[in-house]
């Protein structure tokens, strides 16, 4: 059964059960976090996660799509101020056609979390090369990632 609903306000949304939690028709303009621990969070016709927010994806999926347009994660089209974490044992997947734009994205490699450069990412469906394709990103749709905090000249010091 889907139930248009839309989150608001600071209201977060964690999914931690092996289920499908399915949002339509309403995008959430919430500044909370959208967390997905295991189960499957569908975001499809008209949702979205719309304002500045976190979006952690600690396993299970997360699926964009389809019908859902360019502003799943961002306040406006094309723009977004959402930070994704993606660890190992969780998927995005993106619908054929589908941009899901992102201000930040931090994939757990080896154990530790690393920026993504700016730039278009996919999964192997996406048809991008070698270095724009992401193991935890499925579908044939794509993710734009907007910024990233370390581009310039920087001394690390451990």
């Amino acid at each position: 059964m889907l139930i248009p609903l839309r989150f608001t306000g600071a209201a977060s949304l964690v999914l931690d059960a092996p289920v499908t939690l399915s949002l339509t028709n309403h995008p959430s303009t919430t500044t909370g976090t959208l967390e997905v621990r295991q189960g499957t969070v569908k975001l499809l016709s008209g949702a979205g996660w719309t304002a500045v927010t976190n979006v952690v994806v600690a396993g299970g999926t997360l699926a964009v799509g389809p019908s859902v347009g360019a502003t799943a994660f961002g306040p406006e089209q094309g723009k977004s101020d959402a930070v994704m974490r993606v660890a190992p044992g969780g998927v995005v997947e993106i619908a054929e056609g589908e941009t899901a734009y992102v201000r930040n994205l931090i994939v757990t490699e080896n154990g530790k979390e690393r920026y993504k450069n700016v730039g278009v990412y996919g999964g192997v469906d996406a048809g991008l090369d070698a270095a724009h394709t992401l193991s935890c990103l499925a579908g044939k749709g794509r993710l734009h990632v907007q910024h990233n905090p370390f581009k310039g000249t920087m001394i690390l010091l451990y």
